[in-house]
């Protein structure tokens, strides 16, 4: 019986040699080479987009980078009688007898003032909080237990039920409310002093080396950038109390400022003698009274005003979703002596594609459920996307490939 071969009309498979048709010096280059090419890859490969920002608006001041805990500075929960027991078994130093008993006699937050006592001489060994001071005002552990609250959006009342079930002290609503003031506050400045790192930043690399093809320039002796801006919302439905709108320099992608906005206080419209104290001592967290829709043509306005006062920049083109109210907005009072050009960006014109087509086909289910469907919305959004990325910034050539894609589809 013949063995199979080139008789058969079949082609041999090239394959890697194994075993002792293998080459080892060509092994052993080929795992060098590679070895190389990874090391040098390694050392080329370009950082994140995050260390990339943070490498910028890095801070050298050695006061500042020399703040990081030690690495054995870490809170940990411990049962109270297992700590008793613990220090039970330890002897005094003075007596040398094994009668050192523990008690906590006071308690701020999540911290516990803590004394070792030994009851055969009837000496006090150690007394101290089991947490440091943070600002020589309030203890770590409750600002940082305050923090991780609002970080991860808890409120007092559901962390008074997690301290229930685990058989913990909580703080009360006064130290949480004080505290959480303490935490808004250092949070606002911290943002507002990387703003402002970021800010020189792109103000020092516009001035020695323009990034943008705007080639403008003011009379205020500030750079003109191209920034990109959009809002947001704490909810969705246009039903949201806080909004807030963001600019973001296109060239470097860091933040350059933000404005929160608020058309609701909880203090305010409450009854003040429920909240336990004078209602006209609080910090009111209303600055808008108009209308969810309205937040983000405001938050331009307000950012675009002071821009040159507070960041030395001109924001000469703004790129953002095709709302036209917040370009009008930065328009009439951001006070500039350039004009601020405005460019649409084409994920959220294909979006708009996008739910028009959808729209379209919902309400003509009859005659379109079978033809329109979903993966040829899809198609024909991109499609659409894909010729005016490619043609723009032509209007004719961009109205050409839109309509020559309907001959791909």
């Amino acid at each position: 019986m013949p063995t199979k071969g080139y008789m058969f009309g079949k082609k041999k498979r090239y394959c890697k040699p194994r075993g002792r048709h293998a080459s080892k010096t060509n092994a052993q280059l080929q795992s060098s080479v590679l070895d190389t090419a990874g090391s040098e890859a390694a050392t080329t490969q370009p950082a994140s987009a995050a260390e990339r920002k943070i490498s910028l608006t890095a801070v050298t001041n050695a006061d500042n980078t020399n703040k990081r805990l030690p690495e054995d500075f870490i809170y940990v929960m411990m049962n109270s009688m297992q700590l008793t027991t613990m220090v039970s078994l330890l002897c005094c130093p003075h007596c040398f007898d094994n009668k050192l008993t523990m008690c906590i006699t006071q308690s701020k937050g999540m911290a516990h003032l803590i004394k070792i006592k030994c009851l055969n001489c009837e000496t006090y060994l150690w007394s101290d909080w089991t947490s440091k001071k943070s600002n020589d005002v309030h203890l770590d552990i409750n600002v940082r237990a305050v923090a991780a609250l609002k970080e991860s959006g808890i409120s007092h009342s559901k962390f008074d039920r997690f301290c229930g079930l685990m058989s913990m002290p909580c703080m009360h609503r006064n130290t949480y409310n004080n505290l959480a003031n303490i935490v808004n506050t250092a949070i606002i400045e911290a943002g507002e002093e990387c703003m402002i790192r970021a800010s020189a930043v792109v103000h020092g690399r516009n001035i020695s080396q323009p990034l943008t093809t705007d080639e403008r320039i003011s009379s205020t002796g500030c750079p003109v950038i191209t920034v990109s801006f959009d809002g947001t919302w704490h909810k969705r439905g246009h039903s949201s109390h806080s909004g807030i709108g963001t600019v973001i320099d296109f060239d470097t992608g860091l933040v350059i400022d933000t404005e929160v906005l608020s058309n609701y206080c909880h203090v305010c419209d409450s009854n003040s003698a429920e909240l336990n104290f004078d209602a006209s001592k609080h910090m009111c967290q209303k600055n808008f009274s108009g209308s969810a829709n309205a937040m983000e043509a405001a938050a331009a306005s307000k950012i675009f005003s002071r821009s040159v006062a507070s960041r030395k920049l001109v924001c000469g083109t703004m790129l953002c979703d095709g709302d036209s109210k917040s370009h009008s907005s930065a328009i009439t009072n951001s006070g500039y002596d350039v004009e601020i050009l405005k460019e649409d960006c084409i994920n959220h014109i294909s979006k708009r594609m996008f739910n028009a087509l959808n729209n379209l086909k919902m309400s003509n289910k009859k005659e379109l459920n079978y033809r329109l469907t979903k993966p040829k919305i899809e198609k024909i959004t991109n499609y659409y996307s894909k010729a005016l990325r490619q043609n723009a910034p032509g209007i004719q050539k961009m109205k050409l490939a839109v309509m020559g894609s309907h001959f791909f589809i």
